[in-house]
C-alpha cells in the first residue's frame, strides 16, 4: 500500500558533473487510486560553477474503469520558480482507440 525509493547518483554532465538524490513515496490505497510525491535534489557542476536544482513533483491517478483514467501531475523547480500542472483524461472508446483531454499550465 505504501512504497518508497531512494536513488543516489553521480555522473559526467557535458564538461562537468551531476550528482543527486531522489526520494520517492507512493500511496496506493486500492487498485484504482494512487498518489505519489517525489523530491529531487541535484548539484550541477559545470565550468567551475555549482548550482543546486530542486524539483518536487506530486502526481495522482484515478482509474474510473479500464477505459477511463484521470492523471494529474504538479511540479515545482527552484530554477524557474514556477509550478507546472498537467491534467489528462484518457478514454479508450474501443481497443486501440483513445481520446485524450489535456490541460497544461506553466
Amino acid at each position: 500500500m505504501i512504497s518508497g525509493r531512494v536513488v543516489v547518483d553521480s555522473s559526467p554532465y557535458y564538461n562537468g558533473r551531476r550528482s543527486g538524490i531522489e526520494l520517492d513515496t507512493e500511496w496506493r490505497p486500492n487498485p484504482l487510486f494512487n498518489i505519489s510525491l517525489s523530491n529531487d535534489l541535484t548539484l550541477v557542476e559545470l565550468g567551475g560553477v555549482e548550482e543546486w536544482v530542486y524539483l518536487q513533483r506530486v502526481s495522482a491517478n484515478l482509474q474510473f474503469s479500464s477505459d477511463l483514467v484521470w492523471s494529474v501531475l504538479a511540479q515545482y523547480d527552484n530554477v524557474s520558480g514556477e509550478v507546472g500542472i498537467n491534467s489528462r483524461i484518457r478514454w479508450t472508446y474501443r481497443a486501440g482507440s483513445d481520446i485524450f483531454l489535456i490541460f497544461n499550465q506553466g
